[in-house]
């Protein structure tokens, strides 16, 4: 222990409130006030893997470590990072982690880094200094570009997330189940993932998808507007304080059956959203700034924990919230809808008439859902409240797709969309329900949609349709009223 000994007393003299700094908050003071030894010592008993000696890194880069003896449950380990005249230190409990990442952004230049293990007896083990550079440029060479892990968080069931749909098939990152105020945001699956497309690795995303972006220049070239990219995606950051939009379902149960839903069959396997999710949204809401709402039917969890939503609506200031919803117990959950400033709602209305919407969902809810929406603009008339109605269509109800466009207008709605019918497995639909390109019922439907955007043109109402072709998704904007389907809604 002749080594140890050495060691403890090299840092005698610092008192643990000079570099243990407590709760995650770091603390800064000058290079020449702390008692902390320059020299190396060659018997350090604490190693470092990465950041490699002179390496280009990014701005919140890993620290890898191990150490040569074993180490408490119960030891901390303090980061220290220092640059020019300046440290800054950071504390971390062990539990046998080997790997941290620097908590806040460093500027470009070069940092010294060391670690010093704390045990509770006073013991204390110090790693030489491993010197460092942050150089952001050099290291965006190569990246992808991908806004979703550094802007969207899409909360499923089971402690599930991830950033968008377009990850490969069966990739989902799953927060431990054991922690309880586990971090969704920054669970070890998508810090991987952004760490992943920094090192120019699409190896979690889908090959086709259209969002990711190849980087080889030195530098990139950023629109203003993505502030997420200039700041965090550029500073390499992987930590990060909340999403800008979250999309979570509340879970499987639906009130309606429709044919072509898979969670309209009666095999399937039904599941909730925890009330743990919903507190976690609780505490970040005030960051957030477009939070959609999708199930099976969201108003069925949000109508059974009133005082859940009212609380996080209340805290939530000028969020947008996005409803997917059916919109058959729009009435029920007025008082609680009212509470937000900006109400997007996008409801599924397979048919223009009771008797097509009959068919299709299976219940008998088109007038309560014509009564529901016309409530509700008028209880939130000092409000924003865009309405889009959504119509599946089939060889069931594309004869009505004209009617549609006179419905969304006594009904006050902003838009509507046409979506392909897409045949899931576990559903009742009828394959022949289908309607492609190359049948000859797709030119009848072309014909209805024209009439219909004419119409859509007159009210002012805009207007999307896509068609299946060939398993590729087009989409057929009208024009002018229609905008591009919205980048942030990556789902």
């Amino acid at each position: 222990m002749q080594t140890s000994d050495t060691l403890q007393k090299s840092v005698a003299n610092t008192t643990s409130e000079e570099f243990l700094p407590g709760n995650g908050v770091s603390t800064e003071q000058s290079a020449e006030q702390s008692s902390i030894p320059e020299e190396l010592n060659e018997a350090a008993l604490l190693q470092i893997l990465e950041p490699v000696a002179f390496s280009k890194t990014f701005a919140q880069p890993r620290v890898k470590w191990y150490s040569l003896v074993d180490l408490p449950m119960d030891a901390t380990v303090v980061l220290i990072v220092k640059w020019l005249e300046r440290e800054i230190t950071w504390t971390f409990e062990t539990k046998q982690q080997k790997e941290f990442i620097i908590p806040e952004p460093l500027e470009d230049g070069t940092y010294k880094i060391r670690l010093i293990a704390k045990l509770s007896d006073g013991t204390r083990f110090v790693s030489r200094y491993v010197k460092f550079f942050v150089d952001v440029e050099a290291v965006t060479k190569g990246r992808i570009t991908c806004k979703a892990p550094w802007k969207h968080l899409f909360i499923l069931g089971k402690n599930r997330v991830r950033p968008c749909c377009n990850l490969k098939e069966g990739v989902i990152f799953a927060a431990d189940a054991r922690v309880p105020d586990a971090d969704l945001w920054n669970n070890p699956g998508l810090v991987e993932l952004r760490t992943a497309l920094l090192a120019g690795d699409d190896k979690f995303c889908h090959p086709h998808c259209p969002l990711l972006q190849w980087h080889n220049g030195s530098s990139l070239s950023v629109p203003s507007s993505d502030n997420f990219l200039s700041e965090e995606y550029q500073r390499g950051h992987l930590l990060l304080d909340s999403p800008k939009s979250v999309k979570i379902s509340l879970g499987s149960y639906c009130n309606h059956r429709c044919t072509f839903c898979k969670m309209g069959s009666t095999s399937y396997n039904h599941w909730q959203q925890t009330d743990a999710a919903i507190e976690y949204l609780k505490k970040r809401i005030h960051q957030v700034e477009v939070l959609t709402f999708t199930g099976g039917e969201p108003l069925l969890k949000i109508k059974d924990a009133k005082h859940h939503f009212v609380e996080l609506f209340q805290g939530s200031g000028k969020l947008k919230l996005r409803l997917q919803t059916n919109a058959a117990l729009l009435k029920q959950n007025i008082d609680v809808l009212s509470q937000v400033h900006h109400l997007e709602l996008s409801i599924s209305m397979a048919g223009a008439t009771r008797e097509d919407y009959f068919k299709i969902h299976r219940r008998d809810d088109f007038e309560k859902v014509c009564e529901g929406i016309i409530e509700l603009k008028k209880a939130r008339e000092e409000k924003t409240t865009n309405v889009e109605l959504k119509m599946v269509y089939m060889r069931t109800n594309y004869k009505g797709i004209v009617e549609f466009a006179e419905l969304a207008n006594r009904l006050g709605a902003n838009e509507i969309y046409f979506h392909h019918l897409m045949i899931l497995s576990n559903t009742d639909i009828n394959t022949r329900e289908e309607i492609k390109p190359k049948d000859p019922e797709w030119k009848e439907c072309l014909t209805l949609f024209e009439e219909c955007r004419a119409r859509c043109d007159t009210y002012g109402i805009k207007m999307r349709v896509t068609a299946h072709d060939n398993k590729k998704v087009r989409q057929f904007n009208t024009k002018p009223v229609t905008d591009d389907v919205d980048n942030d809604d990556l789902d």
